[in-house]
């Protein structure tokens, strides 16, 4: 019998990876395989400490026949670490087992593996061997397939793992595209598909979903023993994706698997089985806070569609729209408390709108929770009347103060009845800004030096007035970029200091600069991009000198979002919808600067 290789991902548990190793060691075939231990490197300071003691650990036994180590000077994540590496060694071997510092194996786990990718190599549609079982009480056969995997304690091959899509979002639209999410989801007895779609923005990072998903789409088959040869002790509240709590508990098999399934098919009653086991744990395996999080969504969805119909029909300036505004402070706290519990280094996952054009409510409370603002001041321009906003729930929600700058005087004589402006130290301007004004502008109304929140959305010369700022030094800028411009070049409109919009060209879409030229000035100016919104025309920097590790500095290729919004005009300023080649046509033809 082969002894194929064994991948094992080890990051900061020193006593799981100690529990994993002396199990692995005991299996029979043990002594004859070839052992490739990945170590993730340190997120932070805290975490060199234990890092180096599973390092210790891994290199205090000759735990197989042969043990080679990768110590990881980066921090990959588990999801990244898990497909490179298993990418790696299936290049090179063709085949591999698979295991986490999480789980302890029972003596034939290793035995079990080897006899089952011998015996299914040359089934193309056996993709995934699954060493855990769920812990199901019905009777079924030693061995049988379904479609979805478990990926504690797995093996593949190098003809099956070459079908592993990275991108959920195409898998999300296969899947889709095809009415297949409720089979995806067994019935909906699982989540599955909304983890995908987690997976998609950001709230997760996942390889097992995305691999289930490309096992999916091609119609694979992964098999499963009828007893666990793997128990998971991540349940204890230091796994990744694994919360406190024993539902999952298996006994290690304490016998030897020896019968293989011939039927190359999905066991119907094992699907069942599992269904009906998903359901009895679907809902008793939530914490209280998801069952809170859980009816907090509903209750937000329906404050947000009464306040959709109050909308539509008050007044501006009645007694009623002052209770609406209310009813979007507390959906935007209630929102805010829900996100946090995710802690999410990604600003698009944290993204909600209470008054913001899009979800920068949300990206903004994100960052003012993880960096250390001392000046809880704001200064932003372009806000027509405030209604529409990225700064008026940081008014109402944080109790900031802020300089509002519009160049139009009944937008600031509305600002001003606003009840907001008495109940907030809000102070509004009227003003055409220009490079030669704003700083005098700034200063005029008492503002220099560090400030919390610089917010710039003017439709044309955002990256001229971006760069003559010095007067202020705002821990956190949010400026518009023009996506129609694209992530490789560096380009904005020339300075024009009466430059409007609607007046330059009737498309409507020649104004601003390229991301990718902010992004230049951003590290001109000493701040680092963190990303953009998901709507695709926001970019978010933040001051290097308070950026928290929790914060990720992102390159323009990771952090680029192309807009999906459609606001181009014909001659008679009415909706046209062009394309983004007609629009890109338009731009080439218009005078353009290059910053590089």
């Amino acid at each position: 019998m082969k002894k194929s290789p064994i991948a094992l991902f080890v990051y900061k548990r020193p006593e799981h990876t100690l529990k994993l190793l002396e199990s692995l060691a005991k299996n029979e075939g043990a002594n004859e395989s070839e052992l490739f231990i990945f170590c993730d490197g340190s997120k932070s300071l805290a975490d060199r400490l234990v890092v180096s003691k599973v390092r210790e650990i891994v290199k205090s036994r000759q735990w197989c026949w042969q043990v080679h180590i990768t110590e990881r000077e980066e921090n990959l994540g588990l999801a990244q670490s898990i497909i490179s590496g298993v990418t790696e060694i299936c290049a090179h071997y063709g085949r591999v087992i698979a295991l986490e510092d999480d789980l302890v194996l029972s003596p034939y786990f290793l035995r079990y593996m080897n006899d089952a990718l011998d015996r299914y190599e040359h089934e193309l549609k056996v993709m995934h061997i699954s060493g855990y079982m769920f812990p199901v009480k019905t009777k079924l056969p030693e061995t049988f397939f379904m479609r979805n995997p478990s990926c504690w304690g797995w093996a593949t091959w190098q003809r099956a793992w070459q079908y592993f899509e990275e991108d959920s979002e195409l898998l999300i639209k296969k899947i889709k595209c095809n009415k297949l999410d409720k089979k995806f989801s067994l019935a909906n007895s699982y989540p599955f598909f909304e983890m995908l779609e987690q997976q998609s923005v950001g709230k997760i990072n996942s390889w097992a979903i995305r691999w289930y998903a490309s096992i999916f789409l091609v119609k694979g088959l992964c098999l499963y023993p009828r007893y666990s040869l793997v128990k998971n002790t991540g349940h204890d509240g230091t796994g990744i994706h694994c919360d406190n709590n024993s539902l999952f508990d298996v006994k290690l098999s304490k016998h030897k698997i020896t019968l293989f399934t011939q039927k190359i098919v999905e066991n119907k009653k094992a699907l069942f089985v599992l269904i009906k086991f998903f359901r009895k744990i679907t809902y008793s395996e939530m914490t209280l806070l998801d069952r809170i999080n859980n009816k907090a969504s509903k209750s937000i969805k329906t404050i947000k569609m009464i306040i959709m119909n109050i909308n539509s029909i008050i007044e501006n300036g009645s007694e009623l729209k002052f209770t609406v505004e209310k009813l979007q402070e507390a959906v935007g706290r209630i929102e805010k408390r829900q996100l946090q519990s995710l802690d999410s280094h990604c600003i698009n996952a944290n993204e909600f709108r209470v008054f913001s054009q899009w979800g920068e409510d949300g990206i903004i409370q994100f960052l003012i929770d993880k960096i250390k603002v001392e000046h809880k001041i704001f200064v932003e321009f372009g806000v027509q009347n405030y209604t529409e906003s990225n700064t008026r729930f940081l008014s109402m929600n944080n109790n900031w103060s802020g300089l509002l700058i519009d160049n139009n005087e009944a937008n600031i004589n509305y600002i001003k009845k606003d009840p907001i402006y008495w109940q907030y130290n809000l102070k509004a301007i009227q003003a055409f800004i220009t490079q030669s004004n704003i700083n005098t502008i700034i200063k005029e109304n008492g503002l220099t030096g560090n400030i919390g929140l610089l917010s710039i959305d003017i439709d044309g010369n955002d990256y001229w007035i971006w760069e003559a700022i010095n007067i202020v030094n705002p821990a956190i800028v949010i400026i518009e970029y023009n996506h129609r411009f694209g992530k490789d070049i560096a380009v904005t409109i020339p300075y024009k200091e009466n430059f409007v919009r609607s007046q330059m060209h009737s498309s409507n879409i020649y104004f601003g600069a390229s991301l990718k030229a902010l992004y230049l000035l951003a590290q001109k100016k000493g701040y680092a991009f963190v990303g953009c919104n998901s709507a695709g025309n926001n970019a978010f920097f933040v001051r290097k000198d308070l950026k928290p590790d929790s914060i990720r500095e992102m390159s323009i290729e990771e952090g680029y979002v192309a807009g999906k919004f459609r606001e181009s005009r014909n001659e008679q300023g009415e909706l046209n919808y062009l394309s983004p080649q007609e629009e890109q046509k338009i731009l080439e033809s218009l005078p353009l600067v290059y910053i590089e």
